[in-house]
């Protein structure tokens, strides 16, 4: 008996879709025609708080490029002044040209953007694999806030806003009035990998050293400094500020460092908890009733059933729908019992002489009548159905008839009906969800203090969200679907065990079933190497098969036409007597 999880399958496609979208919502665009090899930053406090920037910046470029963009934000000042450019390698300084377009040299101009950052345009064509050094030079003033006591320069060295990578960065900050005697610094962001050995406070300036930053990281700092460094700057507030602000970042610290163990023991219980409702509801909903069951052995009939259909095995023994796989054991099956046939070696087709198509499901001759009405309604070639899979009517065709399939399996009851209380409770964890990512997502807007306790909430809400899909999602098997589930569940482990081929009773129409329901149960690749046993002229024919696949395309709708040709085109080498390794009925490679 078979006691596996069910709903694996759809369970394990939610995980993998789930975490796919996280990952795509946390990745920033970055540039890749050029990197930043070396950043280095000249930083002037005046006397009056502006900042003077010299900015010393080698680039590799990667690609063609028509120029480089510098994006500044004033915000934090009064505005931009003295902005300008020069080509370090030829020493040439670039001029400001407001009708500057693509293909211009040695000009700049700006836009303002509409995040606030004034974006600057350098126009420098550059081919793929040159090494260009440009230094940019600006000013920002009033950045700096003086009080009695200290003067204070809170700022982003290097902004969020680059969109390519820089391999090194290095910064000096230093006074215009002199070195400074007592400098405090503090990192209050950094979003590079910083040299502790060269960051820091040496010869009255400030030091900064990392590797790594870029693309979206940021380095913001705090640096408290003697007030009468800033003689021509009027105090902000005429008070005594320097206990105050180290007050401030004490409790900042003791907050952020609260949040981050509020955040864990968020994260750790809810995932307990999650992991505990699981476990439950698979224990309540999802369970398969015990059924005993015999072992498949080498040479048994297959369970096959009356009205049992290979698409249908797929929903009962691994609980998913039916997809490409299941088509192609459709068709395949369709041949082997005589309502198809499959003419032609150059350009193979499906043909069909108007057979009673009694002993046929509906969705069988659905199917039927869909692929051959991709020709003239009696034979369709491989290349009219490659032709069709690629237009939109094909994925409708395709969804009618899994539709078609999901009823028909439905109606065998080998599932139970969700209970109300599965259903209320996949609910209340999915409401929960929704209501833990808005509090997540306030709490990442409130500052750094809280970003650790909003990344904690969000991981905790994708457990609720999984946790309540799971609920949802979970079917426990009736008695029948369990006997059939693992019936066929104990032939796909025969598949993938240790058997042999040469035991398998002749012409018993046994290996031409395998070749079937080998598709449906996931297992056809291990039953090509099986078979190579019995003869190696199968083996080949699998791997034409194979490589028919890869000339429709292996993910292709038509995969499975070049499966079930190549299949039947071998066919001759399976009704040969027990213990023969080749030569008997003429089969061939292809």
């Amino acid at each position: 008996m078979m006691r596996g999880w069910s709903g694996r399958a759809r369970l394990w496609a939610t995980i993998v879709l789930a975490l796919a979208a996280l990952m795509i919502c946390g990745v920033a665009s970055a540039g890749d025609d050029a990197t930043v090899e070396r950043f280095n930053a000249e930083v002037v406090v005046t006397r009056d708080g502006a900042l003077e920037f010299t900015e010393t910046l080698t680039y590799y470029v990667s690609d063609d490029i028509n120029g480089f963009t510098r994006d500044i934000d004033p915000s934090f000042g009064s505005g931009i002044e003295d902005f300008g450019v020069k080509f370090v390698d030829s020493g040439e300084e670039f001029a400001y040209n407001a009708d500057a377009r693509n293909g211009d040299s040695g000009v700049f101009d700006s836009v303002r953007l509409s995040n606030g950052l004034e974006r600057y345009y350098v126009y420098l064509p550059c081919r793929y694999g040159s090494r260009v050094t440009l230094e940019y030079r600006y000013t920002l003033p009033g950045v700096c806030a003086r009080y009695r006591d200290v003067g204070v320069l809170d700022f982003p060295l290097l902004g969020d806003g680059w969109e390519m990578d820089i391999d090194e960065y290095s910064a000096r900050v230093s006074f215009e009035q002199g070195a400074a005697a007592d400098i405090d610094v503090r990192i209050n962001s950094a979003g590079m990998a910083l040299d502790g050995a060269a960051t820091g406070v040496r010869d009255g300036a400030a030091y900064f050293k990392g590797v790594d930053a870029g693309d979206g990281n940021a380095l913001r700092v705090r640096i408290m400094f003697p007030s009468e460094l800033l003689p021509d700057m009027a105090y902000t507030e005429d008070v005594d500020m320097a206990e105050t602000i180290l007050r401030q970042e004490a409790e900042l610290d003791a907050l952020t460092q609260s949040n981050r163990q509020h955040g864990i023991i968020w994260l750790c219980a809810i995932v307990l908890a999650c992991v505990a409702l699981c476990v439950m509801a698979q224990k309540w909903w999802g369970a398969d009733p015990y059924v005993e069951l015999d072992e498949y052995r080498t040479g048994a009939p297959l369970p096959l059933e009356p009205g049992v259909t290979p698409a249908e095995i797929r929903y009962a023994a691994m609980q998913m729908n039916a997809d490409q796989d299941a088509l192609a054991a459709t068709m395949l099956d369709l041949v082997r019992r005589g309502y198809l046939r499959i003419e032609g070696d150059d350009e193979p087709e499906y043909v069909y002489d108007g057979q009673m198509l009694d002993g046929c499901t509906e969705h069988e001759r659905y199917a039927l009548e869909w692929i051959l009405g991709m020709g003239d309604g009696h034979r369709v070639t491989f290349k009219q159905i490659k032709k069709n899979s690629r237009r939109n009517a094909y994925a409708s065709g395709f969804s009618k008839w899994t539709n078609i399939v999901r009823a028909s399996a439905q109606a065998h009851a080998w599932y139970e009906k969700r209970s109300r209380a599965q259903i209320y409770t996949g609910v209340v964890l999915i409401v929960a969800f929704a209501m833990l990512t808005g509090v997540s997502v306030w709490n990442l807007s409130r500052g750094s203090a809280y970003e650790t306790l909003g990344l904690c909430q969000v991981l905790s809400a994708v457990a609720l969200l999984l946790s309540g899909i799971f609920a949802l999602v979970l079917s426990k098997r009736t008695p029948e679907g369990a006997r059939v589930a693992g019936a066929w569940n104990s032939v796909r482990a025969w598949v993938r065990g240790d058997w042999n081929a040469n035991e398998l009773p002749p012409d018993s129409g046994l290996l031409e079933q395998l070749m079937v329901y080998a598709l449906v149960l996931g297992v056809s690749d291990k039953l090509a190497a099986k078979l190579n046993e019995l003869d190696p002229s199968y083996t080949q024919a699998m791997l034409d098969s194979s490589n028919a696949m890869r000339m429709f395309g292996v993910d292709n709708s038509m995969g499975f036409a070049a499966y079930g040709y190549y299949c039947t085109r071998a066919h001759s080498c399976m009704s040969m007597p027990s213990g023969s390794s080749g030569g008997g009925g003429g089969g061939g490679t292809f």
